[in-house]
């Protein structure tokens, strides 16, 4: 893992913290100016788990959207799609994943789901799953 990129690495971060804290629902996005926010919801509660600076927000989103493998898509519009993480040898966990935005307005809202929801994804990104 030390020999990846900052970004990958805060991103791996940012999923192990909301599964190590049973999230139910992990939202990234612009704050202010100087930085974006990392919030989990657990027990529909929202937490602010870190306060990345600003220009992490955009890498971050593309880091999550080539893992969820999303499609590039218009601006103004989103992506939706699923993202499978492997834990070590036997640990999985999967999202339903929405971005939206481009640049300083860009977003990421990613929802655990259950091995059996991400196994009857549509591939090509249904939002079906994603409420």
């Amino acid at each position: 893992m030390e020999n990846e990129a900052p970004v990958v690495r805060l991103t791996d971060a940012i999923l192990l913290s909301a599964l190590a804290r049973g999230a139910q629902q992990v939202r990234i996005r612009a704050r202010d100016r100087g930085s974006c926010v990392v919030e989990l919801q657990i027990d529909g509660q929202v937490h602010e788990e870190m306060r990345p600076p600003a220009l992490l927000l955009a890498p971050i989103v593309r880091r999550l959207s080539i893992m969820a493998s999303l499609p590039i898509y218009p601006r103004g519009g989103s992506a939706s799609g699923f993202l499978h993480l492997r834990i070590g040898e036997v640990r999985a966990a999967y999202f339903a994943i929405v971005v939206t935005g481009h640049g300083a307005a860009m977003s990421a809202t990613l929802r655990e789901i259950t091995e059996e929801e991400y196994n009857k994804a549509d591939p090509s990104g249904s939002t079906g799953i994603y409420r």
